[in-house]
């Protein structure tokens, strides 16, 4: 009965986890409708309405289960009591009442299993609704709520001695002229566009979000403020070099960014406002470009000719290079590169390398050729209990080949 009780404890937890979240959202809608409604809130009602749906479908389940368990306990009393009422137990009383409870466990299995599939379809319907509450509708990426969430875990984590932490607001230049001009459903395309564009330029454990209207935020865990401004280059370039189209009309699209890293600071919301007053010195600078702000005062990126990154064909094959030594090639791996250029590359492990150098196979067997690089920086980016290291690694000599890596 143990596993019948913890069964019943996860359906009414399930239950109360569901309630509360949905309560929860009805009384923050309640809340911000006296504002205005949100395009969060033009979501709420049709949520509302599943998570109702959701809850009743929960009752239902736990008030099966609970009948089914009442029907066993009920059954296995009858059987016990028809025992204790015969004066003589007989072989053939014994043999009728162990088939019942043999029957009656069968039963009782046959409807905790139905239960069992009916509260996990119930789990992943749950799931497909909390997706749906931290995602924004029209671009698919996460939405404000959803960065909320992440930036505040995050910088919880920077603040117990973690990884660096940078934030990255991109806001699409003259935006507004784009809906007056072409219509908003231009603007519509243009924003799902962009923001997909975005989360192309950035690595998969960043955190790609619409912060409000035509601004966007990016969460760069294990990231400092240099390593940051390449990556803030790397969106403005692809974005500046994209070909907007709405039906037969190009759209000349441009972004100005803002970045800040988590430096002697105690609030995430000290690190939005550094982020957000380097964004509004680029759009004083005259926008299409990205400024930082160093915990101090807002300083211009650089401008590069970057413009965008390769992702599924940055894998290369690798092998620790120990005292100069050629190694062996069962030695040799494939690494995933997070940024890929003449000068290095990065990759992420999940042990710490007990190595100062690599050696990186180019080319195909028939054309095979090899280069060295040097450790420059592991950092573990992950946590104690999961490590990540983010290994950044420096040719020795500049690989030319790699070129184009940071143009396609």
């Amino acid at each position: 009965m143990g596993m019948v009780a913890f069964l019943i404890a996860a359906l009414y937890v399930c239950l109360g986890f569901a309630a509360g979240t949905f309560l929860s959202r009805r009384g923050a809608a309640a809340v911000a409708a006296s504002a205005g409604p949100s395009e969060d809130d033009k979501e709420f009602n049709i949520r509302g309405d599943q998570a109702a749906e959701f809850l009743d479908r929960i009752h239902k389940l736990t008030s099966n289960v609970d009948s089914g368990v009442d029907r066993h306990a009920t059954r296995v009393a009858e059987i016990s009591g028809g025992l204790s009422g015969e004066q003589r137990m007989t072989v053939a009383a014994a043999e009728a009442a162990a088939a019942q409870l043999l029957e009656a466990n069968h039963q009782l299995q046959n409807d905790l299993a139905t239960a069992k599939e009916e509260l996990q379809a119930q789990r992943h319907l749950l799931d497909s609704y909390m997706a749906q509450a931290l995602t924004d509708p029209l671009t698919g990426i996460g939405n404000r709520r959803k960065f909320d969430q992440e930036l505040g875990r995050r910088f919880a984590q920077w603040r117990r001695g973690g990884p660096p932490l940078s934030l990255l607001l991109v806001d699409v230049d003259h935006f507004k002229h784009v809906n007056d001009a072409h219509g908003h459903s231009a603007g519509d395309v243009v924003l799902h566009e962009v923001a997909q564009m975005i989360a192309d330029c950035v690595r998969d454990m960043d955190l790609v979000a619409r912060y409000g209207g035509e601004e966007f935020g990016v969460i760069l865990p294990g990231t400092t403020r240099e390593e940051g401004q390449p990556v803030a280059e790397r969106v403005r370039c692809a974005i500046a070099g994209h070909n907007f189209r709405y039906g037969a009309q190009d759209l000349k699209i441009t972004v100005s960014a803002g970045l800040a890293e988590a430096v002697l600071i105690n609030d995430a919301e000290v690190l939005v406002t550094r982020a957000d007053l380097a964004l509004y010195s680029a759009k004083d600078a005259g926008r299409d470009c990205c400024y930082a702000h160093d915990g101090q005062t807002c300083v211009p990126i650089e401008k590069t000719t970057v413009s965008g990154r390769r992702k599924s064909d940055c894998r290369q094959r690798i092998a620790p290079f120990v005292d100069g030594k050629f190694p062996d090639q069962n030695l040799f791996h494939l690494v995933k590169c997070e940024d890929l250029s003449p000068r290095g590359f990065t990759y992420l492990l999940h042990e710490q390398p007990g190595y100062d150098k690599v050696l990186l196979a180019l080319g195909d067997e028939r054309d095979r050729a090899y280069t060295s690089a040097t450790v420059k920086h592991c950092r573990n980016i992950g946590s104690d209990s999961a490590p990540v290291f983010r290994v950044t690694c420096e040719f020795v000599v500049p690989v030319d080949r790699f070129a184009d890596a940071v143009a396609s």
